[in-house]
């Protein structure tokens, strides 16, 4: 649920800013708390989990991995076992959301 309402308080980001925000997870938490052009705040759910480097975060306190792409975005946490899997790991938790 919280990698869902970070996707779609992304998709509105771009939508009111006109991009997506730019640079590492840190940065882009600080463009939704209103560091951004348009100084809007853009709201990710009930609250969002962020660490001590200000990183947002999964529910197992790993720093979620956000990418993009001119059409896109890709969330991805790593799940459970705090490690970011490849395919061929069986027991692969990883979580992934993107368009």
């Amino acid at each position: 649920e919280d990698v869902e309402n970070l996707f779609i308080a992304l998709q509105k980001y771009k939508e009111v800013v006109g991009s997506y925000p730019l640079g590492s997870n840190a940065e882009i938490a600080k463009a939704l708390q209103g560091k951004n052009s348009k100084n809007l705040i853009i709201l990710v759910g009930r609250k969002t989990e962020l660490n001590e480097k200000g990183e947002i975060v999964d529910p197992w306190g790993t720093p979620l991995r956000i990418y993009f792409s001119d059409s896109g975005v890709l969330i991805r946490s790593a799940g459970p076992n705090r490690r970011f899997d490849d395919s061929t790991v069986v027991e692969a938790d990883d979580f992934i959301r993107s368009n």
